[in-house]
């Protein structure tokens, strides 16, 4: 295998010429989680046809360093810009070899198939292909029942545009965090959606309910120009009872329908049974989006240790 680094601009270039990518597999996501993390990220071409990016990520203090081929457990871009590309172990290892990348989660319409048992976490994600006109065919009976509740309680819907949108959906973020210590979620500072709200309004959409004039729940979704995916979302609990995730849900897939998206979707749950449920009952159907995941000992080790600490 022969590997040449590439610039931002030929990053660009290559992922645009792929149907159905996330905006995860674009340098701009990269750009934002340099800023969180404060260090860097850079794609190869390899044989000139297969993309991939790393991003450097910090551990122990930056005393141990992990090389991820996406952050915070998304989409890779292993993607092959020409032909359908199928890679053994030998293949693996020869990238992970000249990339040292730890991990890589698949997008769901990736054009590369991966002949491997080794480290392989089998996940998936939900997704609503936008081919129907009516939104909430496949809606299970509750979750419509739940939208018209939400549609008779004064809930508006509405797009972040200020601060305060911002830093009130960030507080029902925190809230929810505290409540659930020793959760399966990751938990993130203000700073990351600072960084966030400044991307074009073409990539980045924050969706807000709001009942009285206060948010009660959001969801974070990005864009390209065929594809959306939703990467977070918080909610009151009072939200839950007035269906107002499923209003914000029903807008944004009227939205995504008139401006053309293939694809919407939900993003893998981190295997919680519950989130899966919520989700198929939109209509959504499974894709698998597998994640590959080889470390040293020390990698490891601490890998281990941050399991124990929470």
């Amino acid at each position: 295998m022969k590997i040449r680094e590439i610039t931002r601009d030929q990053w660009s270039a290559a992922i645009r010429e792929v149907e159905l990518a996330s905006f995860f597999e674009y340098p701009e996501w990269y750009s934002i989680w340099e800023q969180y993390f404060n260090t860097r990220s850079y794609a190869y071409l390899i044989d000139d046809h297969l993309l991939i990016s790393v991003i450097e990520l910090p551990g122990a203090k930056g005393k141990i360093r992990f090389y991820n081929s996406s952050p915070a457990g998304t989409y890779s871009n292993l993607r092959s810009v020409k032909v359908h590309t199928v890679l053994d172990n030998k293949g693996l290892k020869t990238i992970r070899d000249l990339t040292s990348i730890n991990f890589f989660r698949l997008n769901p319409f990736t054009n590369v198939t991966i002949k491997t048992s080794n480290a392989v976490s089998e996940e998936v994600t939900h997704l609503i292909q936008m081919d129907d006109d009516e939104i909430t065919r496949s809606w299970s009976r509750n979750h419509k029942r739940l939208l018209k509740t939400a549609q008779q309680s004064d809930i508006t819907i509405s797009l972040a545009e200020s601060d305060k949108d911002w830093i009130d959906y960030y507080s029902i973020y925190k809230q929810s965090f505290l409540k659930r210590a020793g959760a399966q979620t990751n938990r993130y500072s203000n700073k990351l959606f600072v960084y966030i709200r400044y991307l074009s309004t073409s990539q980045m959409k924050l969706w807000l309910a709001k009942k009285d004039d206060q948010v009660i729940a959001g969801r974070l979704v990005f864009y390209t120009h065929d594809y959306a995916v939703e990467w977070h979302a918080a909610s009151r609990a009072e939200a839950e009872a007035l269906g107002a995730n499923h209003q914000i849900i029903y807008e944004i897939l009227k939205d995504a329908q008139a401006n053309g998206i293939q694809v919407y979707d939900f993003n893998p749950s981190a295997g919680l049974k519950g989130v899966e449920e919520f989700k198929a009952k939109f209509g959504a159907v499974k894709r698998s989006t597998p994640v590959y995941k080889s470390y040293d000992f020390t990698q490891s080790l601490y890998l281990q240790y941050i399991k124990w600490r929470k």
